[in-house]
């Protein structure tokens, strides 16, 4: 995300056992450049964590939760940049005509 620009609130996924995985890969940051991951309760009343998108770093967290990518500030160079892992939680295996499924 350049410089001023941000995302919405959002959940990743309705479903409890799917995971969203935050990869921060850039290779240096600096705190008062913003660009933090906002988490909400589920009402989205009140932020319950703050994370800075440190280099390195790996945040993995349920797709229930409401979540924000904050802008970074206008003053900086640094773009903020994320990869992001979206799992889809433990999928059965399809059952085969005189097989049970497992």
């Amino acid at each position: 995300m350049p410089p001023g620009i941000g995302g919405g609130v959002h959940k990743d996924s309705p479903h409890h056992d799917h995971l969203t995985a935050i990869y921060y890969p850039q290779s240096t940051w600096n705190h008062d450049e913003g660009g933090e991951t906002l988490f909400f309760n589920q009402s989205i009343s009140e932020i319950k964590m703050a994370v800075a998108p440190k280099p390195d770093r790996l945040v993995v967290f349920s797709g229930t939760i409401p979540h924000v990518a904050r802008p970074v500030y206008r003053t900086s160079h640094t773009p903020r940049i994320t990869l992001m892992y979206k799992t889809l939680g433990r999928a059965k295996a399809p059952s085969r005509p005189g097989r049970p499924a497992p």
